[in-house]
């Protein structure tokens, strides 16, 4: 089945350019895509673990991924180009959301769209999700040991995957500190928040 993408509007000085994601085995197409460096001929749905790992685009277009509406916004647009997006598995992030908890431990979102919460997690390592604004979003509940990542000579610790596949991380120093160990090497540096203390408006965040 073919696959048809989001309308872009892209305002070009007063031109206005409507570039569309047409079906990417059209001949006369804009997009080509690749996935796991073979040429496919639909893109991968969102829920598929994929993330774009680069597009390449001829006749001076710019290209960037909308992974909120899982759609390409072109810019710098003179003439017809061809753009190549390249997909690739996202093999950190699909390992974490195959140990995705399903057996209720989870904190539970109510139709508010509100996190119900009976207390901290102390027992259960967890990985749960919640919706964001991108999509879906996993995150580490609890006493965790798994979520460690050896990078530039230090170590962090995974917190988060963002909806848009983006992850947060956390700094933890020199080693892989136990949980809830207090040391100082588990701190950058110290900075002071604000030097002014004499008015109301210099405490907090504005």
């Amino acid at each position: 089945m073919k696959r048809k993408a989001l309308v872009t509007i892209i305002l070009l000085g007063t031109v206005v350019s409507i570039i569309y994601f047409k079906n990417v085995n059209d001949d006369y197409g804009f997009v080509g895509t690749y996935i796991d460096g073979e040429y496919a001929s639909n893109i991968p749905s969102k829920d598929d673990g994929y993330v774009v790992e680069k597009i390449v685009c001829d006749n001076e277009a710019n290209a960037t991924w909308d992974y909120k509406k899982w759609g390409l916004l072109l810019t710098n647009v003179k003439k017809k180009a061809k753009c190549n997006v390249y997909f690739t598995k996202d093999d950190i992030a699909n390992s974490i959301k195959a140990n995705l908890d399903t057996t209720g431990k989870c904190p539970v979102v109510d139709d508010t769209g509100k996190t119900k919460l009976s207390g901290p997690e102390t027992e259960n390592a967890l990985i749960c999700s919640i919706p964001d604004d991108y999509g879906t979003s996993y995150y580490y509940r609890g006493p965790v040991q798994n979520n460690y990542v050896y990078f530039a000579g230090f170590y962090w610790r995974i917190m988060r995957i963002n909806g848009d596949g983006s992850i947060r991380m956390i700094y933890d120093g020199t080693m892989a500190h136990e949980n809830s160990e207090s040391t100082e090497d588990k701190i950058i540096g110290y900075s002071v928040f604000n030097d002014k203390s004499g008015d109301n408006a210099y405490v907090g965040y504005m």
